[in-house]
């Protein structure tokens, strides 16, 4: 099972007592977001089991759709979490670098990510009391 969270974009495992993930969109200008399970036509949303009863389940597959002329970049945070918690993604803004991510706790995630996808890709956080905690750049 899957919820939506219309203020973020963000589609989220809802299953109790197991480990979930929030899918949440950083460019959202033009997007279009949804999920499906269990759809046979076109085929979407099927876990494949080999050699196992029954051999498919149904499984949420998130679909982000842009449509446009040129390159259509998509960035998004795939953010693993624990058994129980809630998604902690407030609120998301689109920056001229990319995004930044406000979390319930007032931390804020900046991501930068230029149009290029073999660019390089920087996070950089900062803590609710204003301090820089974590950061990392590659590419």
């Amino acid at each position: 099972a899957t919820t939506f969270d219309e203020a973020s974009g963000a589609v989220v495992s809802c299953e109790p007592e197991r480990p979930n993930l929030a899918v949440v969109p950083l460019r959202r200008e033009g997007l279009t977001v949804r999920s499906a399970s269990a759809q046979s036509d076109p085929l979407l949303g099927w876990y494949c089991q080999k050699d196992r009863q029954p051999p498919y389940l149904p499984a949420t597959t998130v679909l982000h759709q842009r449509g446009g002329e040129g390159l259509q970049p998509f960035l998004t945070l795939l953010l693993p979490l624990k058994p129980g918690a809630a998604n902690p993604v407030a609120s998301v803004r689109e920056t001229a670098a990319g995004a930044e991510v406000l979390l319930s706790d007032g931390r804020r995630w900046q991501i930068e990510a230029g149009a290029d996808p073999a660019g390089v890709i920087g996070f950089r956080e900062i803590l609710a009391e204003g301090s820089l905690g974590r950061q990392v750049s590659g590419g």
